[in-house]
Parts: C-alpha cells; sequence; structure tokens
C-alpha cells in the first residue's frame, strides 16, 4: 500500500522544492483524502479528480482551483515516473475549460496607514518590516527573512538573497534593492555593528511548524490591511508612473517572460529613480 507520506517524501528527495511549495503540496494531499477518502494515491482515478474539481468549483475562485490542481497534478507525475500510477487522474482535468474569475483588487492608498505606523499601531519589529515592503515592494516573507548581513545601511542597500532558514523561489528573486531616504531613517534604530552578520533580523518572524516566514502577522487588525497590499501598492503605483516593466521586474523579482530580459542588468540608479515615485 502506497501512503500520501510516501509520495510526499518521494518528491520532495527528487525536486527539493522551496517550503512553502512542500507546505502547499500537504495541504492538497490532506484534501484529497477528506474529498475523495482515498489515503492510497496509487488507487486515485479520474473519477477522484473530477470529484477533487468539482467540490472546489463550488468553494473557491476559479483560478485558486486551477492553482490547487497544478500543485496535485505535480505530484503525480512523479508518481507516474516511478510507477507507482499508470496514468496521472488530473490529466483529465482540461485547465482551460475552466473560466478564471477573480475579486478585483482595490487600489488602497497607503498615507493613512503610514500615520497609523508612526504613531505605534505596530510592535517595533513590524513596524521596521513595514517599512521595508513599503519602500522596496518585496514579499513580506523575502524582508522577515532577511540576515544582518543583508543589509547595508552605509552604501542604503538592502540585499535580497537565500539562507539557510530563507530560500528563494528561482534566481530571480536574488537582488539588490536601493534603500531610499525614508528607508534609511526608518532603520535607524537597527543596530546591524552589534549582531553577528548571519544572525537575522526578525527572528520571531519565523515559524518553524510551517517552514515560513512572516506567515502569522495579524495587520488586518491592526492597520486595515494585510502585508500583501503593500506589495500590490508599489507595483500599482510604478505601473502608474509608466516605470519599465523590465525594471520592475528587477524590483519585485519577477521572471522575465521574454528573450530580451535575459540579456543586460537593471542599474541601482534606474532602481532607485523608480522606488522614488512612492515618496508623495
Amino acid at each position: 500500500e502506497r501512503t500520501w507520506q510516501g509520495l510526499l517524501d518521494l518528491c520532495i528527495k527528487l525536486k527539493q522544492p522551496a517550503p512553502s511549495t512542500i507546505n502547499e503540496w500537504k495541504r492538497r494531499t490532506d484534501e484529497m483524502v477528506r474529498i475523495t477518502g482515498v489515503t492510497d494515491p496509487s488507487q486515485v482515478t479520474e473519477d477522484h479528480a473530477r470529484k477533487y474539481r468539482d467540490y472546489h468549483l463550488d468553494t473557491v475562485a476559479n483560478t485558486t482551483l486551477k492553482t490547487r490542481i497544478r500543485y496535485i497534478r505535480a505530484l503525480f507525475e512523479v508518481a507516474l515516473a516511478e510507477q507507482w500510477v499508470t496514468t496521472n487522474p488530473f490529466n483529465c482535468i482540461k485547465l482551460r475549460f475552466i473560466k478564471g474569475t477573480s475579486r478585483k483588487k482595490e487600489v488602497v492608498k497607503l498615507e493613512g496607514i503610514d500615520e497609523k505606523v508612526r504613531e505605534g499601531a505596530l510592535p517595533p519589529h513590524d513596524e521596521a518590516l513595514y517599512w521595508i515592503a513599503r519602500y522596496t515592494g518585496t514579499h513580506v516573507s523575502e524582508a522577515a527573512g532577511i540576515q544582518f548581513k543583508d543589509l547595508d545601511l552605509v552604501n542604503g542597500v538592502i540585499h535580497i538573497s537565500p539562507n539557510d532558514l530563507r530560500p528563494l523561489k528561482n534566481e530571480y528573486r536574488l537582488r539588490e534593492l536601493p534603500m531610499l531616504d525614508e528607508l534609511k531613517h526608518a532603520m535607524k534604530g537597527l543596530d546591524v555593528s552589534s549582531h553577528s552578520p548571519d544572525a537575522h533580523v526578525f527572528p520571531g518572524l519565523y515559524s518553524e511548524k510551517d517552514k515560513r516566514w512572516g506567515g502569522r502577522l495579524r495587520w488586518d487588525y491592526r492597520l486595515g490591511i494585510t502585508p500583501k497590499v503593500l506589495r500590490d501598492c508599489v507595483a500599482t503605483t510604478l505601473r502608474d508612473a509608466d516605470v519599465n516593466e523590465r525594471v520592475l521586474g528587477s524590483i519585485l523579482g519577477h521572471t522575465t517572460t521574454n528573450s530580451t530580459g535575459l540579456y543586460g542588468s537593471v542599474s541601482m540608479e534606474a532602481k532607485k529613480k523608480a522606488l522614488e515615485n512612492l515618496i508623495d
């Protein structure tokens, strides 16, 4: 008898995915057991795959459903390669037939939120994290997992680099970002020189259980927004200012979508000029 945990262990060993991917695989396999009742992945049929799809059609947005199916289909590709199954049961689900639906994102103005933060709405470590995400557009998990050696306050640079507890999703996430004067001022409280370079700046924001940084921040209660809003605001503001998509991608760590984007690099001056649009 095969087990879902056995399949997970095999996929982790072969693919060596990021912790976030492992967490998604675990959630999806738990869903499969709950929805279909099948505890042996080698016994999953196309009917079970359709049952999984139909359940989610009634419970989540279609874009979310498509993402979840891709995760679990990837697991079965490994099961197929290792001859646990003779076909991938999720190949019967044609994602192009699932019409994408998502909630339109509302543009959030952060001036009022900034004032709340300045008035002490967040604990000190959360406040420093807020300003990093606010003025760089980093994922909150990227900012929360930085080490002291990643902060160059003298030259005004933040290095988004992988470390043992915080790997990066792909090579495009590895980047250097300029620190605006407003951000350098907000970071003055961090005594970088008194800490080990390899120490994490925000150790209390790591969840050993979830293997995730910043996943349990409750800014919605304190500020009325989630951390994701900061990244969305940076992207929207820079696009409204007609910042080149190549420059924007280098700031946000986006994968390039064309062959031209593979060549050359974006200067720190260009990135700083783009980020200055975040200052009123």
